[in-house]
């Protein structure tokens, strides 16, 4: 389950988030009699979650190097254990 969207074979790089990825059929909802309802609304709420988030901190940007990042030992869920960021002009943590 946790490679399904990330096979090297059917995604190009597919370990990079790439919110511009033109091939973008993932399993994420689900597909067919086991489609998500909430997708729809899942998207919505993603969008103007993202959407938001970048126009109130204009200056987010990471902290540290993209291979100092940790991610969890788990073969089910694939997830970071933090995502330490930074942003505005006194470079405050989030």
């Amino acid at each position: 389950m946790a490679a399904a969207n990330r096979d090297p074979e059917r995604f190009p790089d597919p370990d990079r988030l790439d919110l511009s990825r033109t091939d973008n059929r993932h399993v994420a909802f689900g597909w067919a009699a086991h489609f998500c309802f909430g997708a729809p609304l899942a998207r919505m709420e993603g969008q103007i979650s993202f959407e938001t988030i970048l126009r109130r901190l204009p200056n987010l940007k990471l902290e540290c190097g993209e291979d100092q990042l940790v991610w969890r030992q788990n073969l089910g869920l694939r997830g970071l254990t933090a995502l330490p960021l930074a942003f505005g002009n006194s470079g405050g943590s989030l």
